[in-house]
């Protein structure tokens, strides 16, 4: 969840006050942490640099099945990940039309790259508010994000070696 999700007021909700949702609560969207899209970029270029011109297409990198959720949820789980008072509340308000489901097909990534999405969605938010605790705590976010880098990649590499 490299980004904040859409529609939410992450710092006041991660704080303890109350915020909105400027989305519909019950609206599904595809969720993920960046570094699953990430990883899949990275394989992309690779096989462009090699010269591999068949990649040169369009791409989708989303989450694995099962990882689409209502914002409601999402928010929700975020806010008990990080306890401490956490709350939110859906924004009653006008609001701008929005899709009530959302999903991206990524079968090509995966059967042409051989790429699957690595983190599931529960993992994803707690990576997330790991980092926005050391971010808030004042921690070396370098670190923080190597660590958290190091933990989703190194068992890709080391299933790619065994396999």
């Amino acid at each position: 969840m490299g980004r904040r999700p859409p529609g939410t007021r992450s710092h006041a909700v991660l704080h303890g006050r109350r915020s909105g949702s400027n989305s519909q609560s019950g609206a599904i969207r595809p969720w993920q942490h960046v570094l699953d899209p990430l990883i899949g970029y990275l394989m992309l270029a690779q096989r462009l640099a090699q010269g591999e011109r068949e990649f040169a297409d369009g791409w989708n990198f989303g989450p694995r099945e099962g990882s689409e959720a209502p914002v409601s949820s999402l928010v929700q789980s975020l806010a008990g990940h990080w306890g401490a008072g956490a709350r939110w509340e859906a924004d009653k308000g006008d609001n701008p039309h929005e899709a009530a489901y959302l999903k991206l097909d990524c079968e090509k990534a995966r059967t042409r790259l051989g790429w699957r999405p690595a983190i599931e969605l529960e993992r994803a938010l707690q990576l997330c508010v790991q980092w926005y605790r050391a971010f808030y705590d004042g921690s070396d976010m370098r670190s923080v994000t190597l660590q958290q880098i190091n933990a989703v990649v190194a068992p890709l590499i080391g299933a790619q070696r065994n396999s």
